[in-house]
């Protein structure tokens, strides 16, 4: 096989229940981890508003974008695995909750406790990087090599390095 996903299998193995059992495990690893993902991001958005007002906005702008792809990163493969489109919905939704959970947590949080340190909150966002970046590597880069469309990979790397760029000439 050209392409390999995690455990080594080609995701478009010629046994049909195979090649389903591995996109759902493609779907359920993209599913909880940016799961994980979202809930910090949640609570980012709640500090920095609470800080600063243009900062929280900038921040929830920045997060609003990038949701986009990461919302399809969950639904395509469960409903390629599944062929559900309700299934698809609601494990997208589901993952989705982390944030606006996140962003209450933050001001309970923040209201019971005070604002977390500027080096606590780095430190989370590291972990949450770190982990997207794990995902990236060990899940999406060999999926997108194993489809043969490397035009396609170099626009979507191209794409996000351009929101990532605009983003922080924002003040992200």
């Amino acid at each position: 096989s050209s392409g390999v996903v995690g455990n080594g299998g080609s995701l478009n193995s010629n046994h049909p229940a195979e090649a389903a059992g591995r996109r759902m495990r493609l779907a359920m690893v993209m599913m909880l981890s940016l799961t994980a993902h979202n809930f910090p991001e949640g609570m980012a958005v709640a500090i920095s508003a609470l800080d600063d007002q243009r900062l929280g906005f900038v921040v929830m702008f920045a997060i609003a974008v990038h949701n986009i792809p990461e919302g399809i990163a969950i639904s395509v493969p469960v409903l390629s695995a599944t062929g559900s489109r309700w299934k698809a919905l609601n494990m997208t939704l589901l993952s989705g909750m982390a944030e606006p959970l996140g962003a209450a947590v933050a001001l309970l949080l923040t209201h019971t406790a005070g604002a977390p340190s500027e080096h606590a909150m780095n430190n989370l966002l590291c972990v949450v990087g770190g982990v997207m970046s794990a995902v990236s590597l060990k899940e999406l880069l060999p999926e997108s090599w194993h489809l043969k469309r490397p035009a396609a990979s170099a626009g979507g790397f191209a794409a996000g390095f351009l929101v990532m760029l605009i983003t922080h000439q924002l003040g992200a």
